[in-house]
């Protein structure tokens, strides 16, 4: 099942409706929560494209507001439900390395760094253009300015440990990307438009992101914690991996992954007599959304 892309309905209720009203301001993006229509069957996820086709850059949103710092208290951390799709990556600043001296960039760390970004956003791969996020603001076109965490509630990811970003639904090989925003709320935007305002972004794969991490967990509470001697599903169950592990990852193989466990472990440190072993876990769902989080304060 997909979410089903609804135009923005200046009819509906949704002027200033405050920061405590995460849940439904699924009308902020172009997907509503609770309305679905029958798809075909979600792709595996394409490689982000390295040289997409260029599309026109829309005009700029006039005026232009002087850039807003979001409000972290409207901004939903979605990693913090277990149950939620993560997607197959996430949109993150290119450039990382402000997060090496957070004293001297506290301005850009969470969500901040939107008061420097400038992205177009539309209503479907090729369609009309949407509106902006821009300088930390959702302008939707012909509408009211909606002042990020203040005035529309938001919903991001702490894919690192002092940094907020969003999560990709889906990619595309022509460059075109969905992106989520709200708890049900996504648009599409373009490769080839990430680098329009003063911090270029990247879109990032949970591949690319989960090899460099150390400390790796299984996002849902029910289902298959396995660790296995080969990459498929059979009678090759080594063990079962509980909470207090640790797993790192060490190669990827499509939809599996190798990982290294040890156990018992607890606040990202092996405890005493802790013994570790290796195999491997799918890490990665049918629909190419990610099974496996880690734990950025053990980055």
């Amino acid at each position: 099942m997909k979410l089903m892309y609804q135009p923005f309905c200046p009819s509906q209720r949704w002027l200033r409706l405050g920061v405590a009203s995460l849940t439904v301001l699924g009308w902020v993006g172009l997907a509503l929560p609770g309305q679905a229509q029958e798809t075909s069957p979600t792709a595996p996820p394409a490689a982000v494209p390295s040289e997409p086709n260029r599309i026109p850059t829309p005009p700029l949103p006039l005026p232009a507001p002087d850039a807003f710092a979001p409000n972290p208290a409207g901004i939903a951390d979605l990693t913090e439900n277990r149950e939620i799709d993560l997607g197959i990556g996430h949109l993150r600043p290119q450039d990382l390395s402000f997060l090496t001296q957070p004293e001297d960039n506290a301005d850009q760390l969470g969500a901040g760094w939107l008061q420097t970004v400038e992205l177009p956003l539309y209503g479907s791969p090729g369609g009309p253009h949407w509106g902006w996020l821009y300088r930390g603001w959702l302008i939707p076109n012909g509408q009211p300015y909606l002042a990020i965490g203040r005035d529309a509630g938001f919903a991001m990811l702490r894919s690192f440990d002092n940094l907020l970003t969003f999560p990709v639904l889906e990619i595309r090989q022509d460059g075109w990307f969905r992106v989520q925003y709200t708890p049900g709320g996504s648009a599409w935007a373009h490769t080839s438009q990430l680098g329009l305002g003063e911090m270029p972004l990247t879109v990032e794969t949970w591949e690319d992101r989960l090899e460099s991490e150390a400390a790796l967990y299984f996002r849902q509470a029910r289902g298959s914690r396995v660790l296995r001697s080969q990459p498929e599903a059979a009678t090759n169950v080594i063990s079962f991996i509980s909470d207090r592990s640790l797993m790192a990852p060490l190669a990827f193989e499509g939809d599996w992954m190798r990982v290294r466990v040890t156990r018992p472990a607890a606040a990202c440190q092996p405890l005493t007599g802790a013994r570790s072993s290796e195999g491997w876990i799918r890490w990665r769902s049918e629909a190419g959304t990610a099974l496996v989080w880690y734990r950025p304060e053990c980055s």
